[in-house]
């Protein structure tokens, strides 16, 4: 009787501490996961980041060409002008004389 008793008593704390034991676990398991999408969220974020500097950059790039190709067009248009001017004023000289 004694030693079921003790049987008994070592049986409960065996349980006992497998249940603490337990217990310990999944409190590191929820820190762990809890540590994990801590993590997740921070990459996240550094990945909008990225994300948002890049299409910044993008956007600054192609206004960049896009005012590089509106002076481009602005020059050649000034070329053009030039030319007409040139020449209508060729063509003034050329009526000028025809016309004496």
């Amino acid at each position: 009787m004694e030693r079921e008793k003790l049987r008994d008593i070592e049986r409960l704390k065996r349980a006992s501490a497998t249940r603490e034991e337990f217990k310990r676990a999944n409190e590191d398991l929820l820190q762990i996961q809890a540590q994990i999408a801590l993590k997740e969220k921070e990459e996240e974020k550094r990945l909008e980041e990225h994300i948002q500097k890049k299409e910044a950059l993008d956007h600054l790039k192609k206004t960049k060409e896009e005012e590089r190709f509106r002076q481009k067009q602005s020059i050649k248009q000034q070329l053009i002008d030039r030319q007409i001017a040139e020449l209508m004023k060729v063509r003034d000289q050329e009526e000028e004389i025809l016309n004496k």
